[in-house]
């Protein structure tokens, strides 16, 4: 069961940009959410955060963040009764799929079936688009503008993006506490030790530890 996707773009390797699906119906399994998708459509928000890759390219001229809200019918020809129950089969969609982020119109539908270029060309993401096989599996889309890329890797994942320390802890941290900019090997680090972090966008900021993942004998500095 699940109430949220992430969806994690990557153009030869370096993250582009992140979106949270937040589905309004509640919490479902993969087959409910694909087939009342196709069927119906599922009203979804979806929050955008544009990675430091795409922030800091000449072409990209959009914002750090935005959110959309619309309805997604991933493609209203995908024939996906047929694919839960067979399990079997090449291609997960019989027809067409779209996956991404578009308009703020809970009326209007994110539909990899839809007329010509379709929705992503207002939006975010990867989509085989009606009509436009031969073109679109190289193209993503970017705050509404196509980009053409021969290496592309749409990761979608079940749940919402881990927290990160900025967002675990609200309270701030005076940074001239640490201007000695002492550094330790990671494997002498103390949960509740106080060090530099960053955020996606390359922010740096103050953080306590709240657990220890790296293994004993790690001499990497933190």
């Amino acid at each position: 069961m699940h109430d949220a996707f992430t969806q994690e773009f990557y153009v030869n390797l370096e993250l582009q940009f992140t979106i949270e699906w937040d589905f309004q119906s509640g919490s479902k399994t993969l087959e409910d959410r694909f087939t009342y998708a196709e069927n119906i459509g599922e009203e979804v928000i979806w929050r955008v955060e544009v990675a430091p890759a795409l922030l800091a390219s000449a072409s990209y001229t959009g914002p750090a963040s935005e959110t959309h809200h619309a309805t997604w019918r991933f493609s209203n020809g995908a024939g996906l009764a047929n694919t839960f129950n067979s399990g079997s089969g090449s291609a997960f969609s019989a027809e067409d799929a779209s996956w991404g982020a578009a308009f703020n119109d809970i009326n209007a539908d994110v539909n990899g079936n839809g007329d010509g270029e379709g929705s992503l060309a207002t939006g975010w993401g990867h989509q085989n688009y009606n009509a436009g096989d031969a073109g679109s599996c190289s193209t993503w889309y970017a705050d509404g503008v196509a980009h053409g890329s021969d290496y592309i890797e749409n990761v979608m994942k079940i749940g919402r993006p881990l927290p990160t320390l900025e967002h675990v802890f609200s309270r701030s941290i005076d940074p001239s506490d640490f201007e000695d900019k002492t550094t330790k090997a990671m494997s002498e680090l103390q949960v509740g030790e106080i060090i530099q972090t960053s955020d996606i966008h390359g922010n740096l900021d103050f953080a306590p530890i709240i657990r220890l993942p790296h293994k004993a004998g790690n001499s990497e500095m933190a």
